[in-house]
C-alpha cells in the first residue's frame, strides 16, 4: 500500500534510506529485497521529489551529494520511527530477537570485548547481527543521529536521552625501551613530563588529558 502525501511516495522513504546507506544502487536493491531495475527507478523518483541528484559517480563508486548528506540522518530517524510504530514489541526472548545493531567504538574496545560479545550474543540471540563501526577523527553525534544504537568509550554526553553506563575502569601504562633512565629510581610526574614523549591520536590533536593532568600538578612537559 502507498501512503500519500501532497503526492509524495513515502515509500520512497525506505528505498532512500537503503541508497544513502549503502551508496550502491545494486546493494541497495540487495538489501530491500528488489531487483536492480526497480532500485534504479526509485533513485530517479527519489531524485526528482528531492531535486537533487542524490548519489553521483565518483570512480567507480557514487557518492551522497552534500544534500544526500544533509538529510541522511533524519531519514534514518524518519524510517527507524516508522519501523518501531509497525513492528510489534521487541520480545522479551533474546532468541527471538532478529535485528542488526550498530556499535561505534575505537580499536581498543573491540578488540578488548569484541569477540566475547559476540560469541554472547550468537549463543543467546543467534538472529542478531553486531556490525562495529569505528571511531572517526571528528566528533559525531551517532547516537542522537541513530547512526549507531550503542556506543562504547569514554562517554561524557550530558544529553538527557543519552543513558550511560559504566563498564569498567582502565588505566594509562607508560611503556620505554629496556635501560631507559625512567626505568631507575622513582618515577614521579617531574620525571614523567620531562621525558620526550610519542603521541598517538585520531583526531590530530597535540595535547590530551595526560597533558591536562600534568599540567594540573604543574608538570607540563617542557
Amino acid at each position: 500500500m502507498i501512503a500519500r502525501n501532497a503526492n509524495i511516495d513515502l515509500n520512497l522513504l525506505t528505498a532512500l534510506d537503503a541508497l544513502l546507506e549503502e551508496e550502491s544502487v545494486t546493494a541497495a536493491a540487495d538489501r530491500l529485497g528488489l531487483s536492480g531495475p526497480a532500485m534504479s527507478r526509485a533513485l530517479g523518483r527519489i531524485r526528482r521529489t528531492l531535486g537533487d541528484p542524490v548519489l553521483v559517480r565518483a570512480g567507480r563508486h557514487m557518492v551522497p551529494t552534500p544534500r544526500a548528506l544533509e538529510i541522511r540522518a533524519e531519514v534514518r530517524r524518519l524510517v527507524e520511527g516508522a519501523h518501531g510504530v509497525l513492528t510489534p514489541a521487541t520480545p522479551a526472548d533474546p532468541a527471538q530477537l532478529a535485528r542488526a545493531f550498530t556499535i561505534s567504538a575505537n580499536d581498543l574496545f573491540v578488540t578488548a570485548v569484541g569477540p566475547r560479545l559476540v560469541a554472547r550474543v550468537a549463543e543467546e540471540a543467534p538472529q542478531v547481527v553486531l556490525r562495529f563501526l569505528g571511531e572517526s577523527h571528528v566528533d559525531l553525534p551517532l547516537l542522537r543521529d541513530g547512526a549507531a544504537d550503542l556506543e562504547l568509550g569514554v562517554i561524557d554526553s550530558t544529553e538527557p536521552e543519552i543513558r550511560t553506563e559504566e563498564l569498567f575502569t582502565d588505566r594509562g601504562m607508560a611503556v620505554v625501551r629496556d635501560g631507559h633512565p625512567l626505568t631507575e629510581g622513582r618515577l614521579t610526574a617531574r620525571r614523567y613530563a620531562d621525558a620526550p614523549h610519542l603521541n598517538f591520536t585520531r583526531r590530530g590533536r597535540l595535547t590530551g588529558p595526560i597533558d591536562t593532568a600534568l599540567a594540573a600538578s604543574d608538570c607540563a612537559a617542557r
